[in-house]
């Protein structure tokens, strides 16, 4: 955690896979925009489908340019917002997009700080990360209560720039092959 391109990296990770929280309101939203009570756990599967279908191509989605990723959680941000305003059964198709956007984001987000964590390291760093996910899913709630689904998406917008800066590195820190690490320098005046 001595890297500052790290912590922020870790501050993404944390921002962006709270936003996962919003996955609590999928139900909510398609009885609040008419989907009859049966149909329910149908949309919310297409919802949840659509956040796979967007994890899937996480991999695809990391070798966009460096601008894609901020870009691709802000037009996130912006379906959301207009399927909230739209409020109509048809907009779940809306919410189903921006989940997939999202989680494709998500995805690079964390496989980026496992790239760049050092092996020694990579449990604490991630624990961590963990722990901030947890904790900033709770902006997802605060942002729901004052707001609803239109709240949310402002909190995904002001998560980009730190997704921006958190991304910008692409290259890991741990040492190339061959390299020694500190742990595994030889000592000055040791012998052996």
């Amino acid at each position: 955690m001595r890297s500052p391109a790290l912590r922020v990296l870790v501050l993404a990770v944390a921002l962006i896979g709270g936003l996962d929280a919003i996955e609590e309101y999928f139900p909510v939203l398609a009885g609040d925009w008419g989907v009859s009570t049966a149909v329910v756990p149908l949309a919310v599967l297409v919802v949840a489908l659509a956040g796979a279908a967007g994890a899937a191509l996480g991999g695809r989605a990391d070798r966009l340019p460096g601008a894609a990723l901020p870009a691709l959680l802000a037009v996130a941000a912006v379906l959301l917002a207009g399927a909230a305003v739209w409020a109509r059964p048809a907009a779940l198709a809306v919410v189903a997009l921006f989940y997939g956007l999202y989680l494709a984001v998500l995805v690079v987000a964390e496989a980026r700080l496992q790239d760049r964590i050092a092996s020694a390291h990579r449990a604490t760093v991630t624990s961590v990360a963990g722990l901030g996910i947890e904790v900033a899913s709770l902006l997802v709630f605060a942002a729901w209560a004052v707001g609803g689904p239109v709240a949310v998406a402002v909190l995904v917008l002001a998560v980009v720039p730190v997704v921006r800066a958190g991304l910008r590195i692409r290259e890991p820190s741990v040492p190339a092959a061959g390299t020694p690490t500190a742990e595994h320098r030889p000592r000055r005046g040791s012998h052996g």
